[in-house]
Order: C-alpha cells, then sequence, then structure tokens
C-alpha cells in the first residue's frame, strides 16, 4: 500500500522523466526533419515572417540596451519568443486586430508598425498613439 509519505519522499529522478515532446520541423542546417513536410508557406509570407524576426531582435538588442543604460525606463524583450508571436500573427488575417501586450512587439512588426510609432511609444511622446 502507497502512503502519502512514499508520494512525498525525495528521490533521485533521472532526466527521462522530464521528458516533454518537441514539434522540430527544421534541423540548424535548414533542412527537414526525417518525416516532416514542409508548410504550404508562400515565398512572400515567409520572406515576411522572416523580416519581421530579424527586425524583432534588432530592435530588442537596442532597446534593451538603452533601457541598461537609463534611457528608457522599461523594455521588456522579445527574444526567444519570435517564431511563436510573429507564427500567430501571420496565422491571422490582416485585417484581424492584434491587441500586443509584453513580447508582442513581433506581432506589430510583422503588421508593419514602424520603428518610429516603436520610439513614439517607448518613450511616450506626443506622437504615441496611447
Amino acid at each position: 500500500m502507497t502512503t502519502t509519505q512514499d508520494i512525498y519522499a525525495p528521490r533521485f529522478l533521472s532526466g527521462d522523466e522530464f521528458s516533454i515532446p518537441t514539434f522540430r520541423l527544421l534541423r540548424q542546417d535548414g533542412t527537414l526533419h526525417e518525416g516532416a513536410e514542409a508548410p504550404a508557406l508562400e515565398r512572400d509570407q515567409a520572406l515576411r515572417i522572416y523580416r519581421a524576426m530579424v527586425a524583432t531582435r534588432v530592435m530588442d538588442e537596442r532597446m534593451m540596451a538603452a533601457q541598461r543604460q537609463g534611457r528608457l525606463s522599461f523594455y521588456m524583450q522579445c527574444t526567444g519568443e519570435e517564431a511563436a508571436v510573429i507564427g500567430a500573427a501571420a496565422a491571422l488575417d490582416d485585417a484581424d486586430m492584434i491587441m500586443a501586450q509584453y513580447r508582442e512587439q513581433g506581432a506589430l512588426v510583422y503588421r508593419g508598425f514602424s520603428y518610429d510609432e516603436f520610439m513614439n511609444q517607448l518613450f511616450g511622446n506626443e506622437l504615441d498613439y496611447g
């Protein structure tokens, strides 16, 4: 009979017990993983997604540096989450509304939000939409 004490007793666990299945499509070299199928994605949309991911990463690097220098009071990076955020935006129609929050600047970049518009918002000047 298993007791509550047995369930909560400290024990060593192997790493296999924490394995979480991960979806993988591409290898590091850009080739497909075995059994993976390339999505039906037009070249123009793929380039739009890629450019948004790169622009978001560049902006995150610059704005985080500005925040650490005291030029901005607050900045939340999207670094490492670009694909999830921009992929979600790309799955929507361009006419669909996006209510971007923290770490979702990639969705706005994908939609064409300019660096000037970001700077107006980040610095809270008179051209900020808020």
